[in-house]
């Protein structure tokens, strides 16, 4: 509650008895410091917005909109909370960050880097995904999607896309044994990739056979520059037969 005081009521948020004090929402320990209070792993910005229908923001609603994306993004950290904006009976804007306090102590499958939220989101909620193979075999530093050579093939339906969801979501997709970081020794190269359309968004879920690594971008996202999740030979496996789905 004292977190929840300074963020309405502009105290010193460099108070120990107060910055310091963390609540959870969703299992996410949200912060009012400018720096999260551990070692973390990848780091991400999420924005939201809130009341906006209203003539004053609810900041339990502000706090638990943002709990949620992280959660989503499977994220366990908020912090540098910062409201960017707010107008009566259009919304207030805020942002933060989120991330995972990396603790040694901790099966490695717990210290996963959180997804993009945005992009999360999408994945989420896209009601079309599409299946494509990349003919591109050489690594560049200068690849993303959109700059990839692309062919369409069938995707399986309903089914195919709910399993598809529960796969990227899932820890035991990952291995967890060799940790989450990709080996720079195999740079990643996309072996075929899913993309979740929504409207004018789209978030890509990439798999790299050779790498035994995924990765969730955009389509202009540089994927050497993108944080990579280390597959278990069976989900990589799995992904595949998605893949080949008949219609």
């Amino acid at each position: 509650m004292c977190a929840i005081l300074a963020l309405c009521c502009g105290l010193d948020t460099g108070h120990e008895s107060l910055a310091s004090e963390p609540f959870s929402i969703f299992g996410v320990a949200i912060y009012l410091d400018l720096n999260p209070p551990c070692t973390t792993g990848a780091v991400n910005s999420v924005t939201v917005t809130v009341s906006p229908f209203k003539e004053q923001v609810d900041l339990g609603v502000l706090v638990t909109e943002l709990a949620r994306k992280a959660a989503e993004a499977r994220a366990d950290l908020v912090y540098a909370i910062k409201l960017i904006s707010f107008v009566p009976n259009q919304g207030a804007v805020a942002t933060a960050m989120i991330s995972t306090c990396l603790q040694p102590s901790l099966p490695p499958r717990d210290n996963l880097p959180p997804f993009d939220a945005e992009l999360a989101d999408i994945v989420k909620r896209a009601p079309d995904v599409r299946a494509y193979l990349f003919t591109n075999p050489v690594p560049d530093p200068q690849r993303s999607v959109q700059t990839s050579a692309l062919l369409q093939t069938s995707f399986g339906g309903s089914d195919a896309i709910a399993r598809l969801r529960r796969l990227i979501f899932a820890d035991d997709t990952y291995r967890s044994a060799s940790g989450v970081k990709i080996d720079n020794s195999c740079p990643f190269v996309a072996s075929f990739g899913f993309e979740f359309h929504d409207g004018n968004n789209s978030a890509w879920w990439l798999v790299s056979e050779m790498c035994r690594t995924a990765i969730l971008v955009s389509r202009e996202k540089f994927w050497l520059k993108a944080d990579a999740r280390n597959l278990k030979d069976e989900s990589v496996a799995t992904f595949r037969q998605l893949f080949k789905s008949p219609k």
